[in-house]
């Protein structure tokens, strides 16, 4: 009687236990349930901040890419007005240096003819002294002959003093 008394009992028991056993696990289930649907709102949460970041990632680099891509339109413009600015002032230099050029064969044709008339006169300068030289030499002998001249009329004219007429 006892035993069937403690049988009823641990039927009772053994119900009851695996009523709440049965009650625990539900309720288990059920903060299981609860708490994974959370756990995915975070995930979901922290996906979208995520995608939210990477848009602005992606946003700032299209913001950084689209300035970058202005910034080299400018410097390609400013390069390109500088190319031709420096194609200009080259274009002018050529200009200047081709003038330069042309002046410089005048001016060397010039003073190649300078060259030739001044080799031309000292050649008449040498004659011209060449000349004066010989007028000179021919003036001393000249100056030379008269005196000699002179003396031999003056020597006649004492020797004719002297003379005694025949008669």
């Amino acid at each position: 009687e006892e035993k069937a008394q403690l049988e009823e009992q641990l039927a009772t028991f053994s119900s009851k236990t695996a009523e709440m056993m049965k009650q625990r696990i539900d309720h288990m289930k059920e903060e299981y349930v609860r708490r994974l649907s959370m756990q995915q709102a975070t995930i979901k949460q922290l996906e979208e901040q995520k995608d939210m970041r990477q848009l602005a990632a992606m946003s700032s680099v299209k913001n950084e890419n689209e300035n970058l891509r202005m910034r080299i339109v400018q410097i390609e413009k400013n390069t390109s007005m500088k190319l031709q600015d420096t194609e200009a002032a080259l274009s002018q230099v050529q200009t200047e240096l081709n003038e330069a050029t042309n002046e410089a064969k005048i001016q060397r044709d010039e003073n190649m003819t300078l060259q030739n008339e001044l080799s031309h006169l000292r050649g008449i300068i040498d004659v011209a002294e060449e000349s004066v030289n010989e007028v000179n030499r021919l003036r001393i002998e000249n100056d030379q002959l008269r005196e000699s001249i002179r003396s031999q009329q003056d020597q006649q004219t004492q020797d004719a003093s002297f003379e005694v007429p025949f008669e």
